[in-house]
């Protein structure tokens, strides 16, 4: 998925490092567009609770670039910025 995203964003001029992957899995997305070199925003929708709900565990959890709880919430930020 993310290599056929780069391919089409590269033919309007974006590169990887344009990018913002938004995502709840760590296990998905978080982990692996990082690993790819693309900032990541983690919404962690099971904030405080146990488990990763129906994801699989990821071995590790990856640090985001950004972190927030809902949508909601990453909204309020892009809005203050």
């Amino acid at each position: 998925m993310f290599e056929y995203c780069a391919d089409r964003q590269r033919d309007h001029g974006y590169r990887r490092e344009d990018w913002l992957h938004v995502a709840q899995s760590q296990y998905h997305d978080i982990a692996t567009a990082s690993r790819l070199g693309v900032a990541t925003c983690w919404i962690e929708r099971r904030a405080g609770k146990g488990g990763f709900g129906a994801t699989p565990t990821p071995q590790e959890i990856t640090v985001p670039d950004y972190h927030y709880p809902s949508l909601a919430e990453l909204w309020a930020a892009v809005e203050r910025a």
